[in-house]
């Protein structure tokens, strides 16, 4: 069976890492999801991030079935938003009664 591709659009910033990984590990097996912070440098400001930066970004959303969309948003975000909304790929909010949870509040409801 083949994997449904997910593009995660979330900020690539090293304190929101946790929290990317952890929605993201909530999807099973049926899923594959390409995460930009795996990839993309972090401490960079985005103006002077590679162009190979850029189109490994952009291959991996034309290849992708859905967008995935956390909050709290990164500026970037609202590029790859833009460009969902021109697709005909649907682009998906995953929201939580608490935006990016601490490392306490997740363990504590494990």
């Amino acid at each position: 069976m083949e994997k449904i591709k997910v593009y995660l659009s979330a900020r690539i910033s090293q304190d929101a890492h946790f929290w990317s990984n952890f929605v993201c590990d909530l999807l099973d097996e049926r899923f594959e999801v390409f995460k930009p912070h795996e990839h993309n440098p972090y401490n960079v400001d985005h103006r002077y991030l590679q162009k190979s930066v850029y189109e490994m970004d952009l291959h991996a959303m034309q290849n992708s079935d859905i967008g995935l969309l956390l909050s709290p948003y990164g500026r970037d975000c609202a590029w790859e938003v833009g460009w969902y909304s021109k697709s005909d790929k649907p682009i998906v909010l995953y929201a939580d009664n608490k935006v990016a949870p601490s490392v306490k509040t997740i363990l504590h409801r494990i």
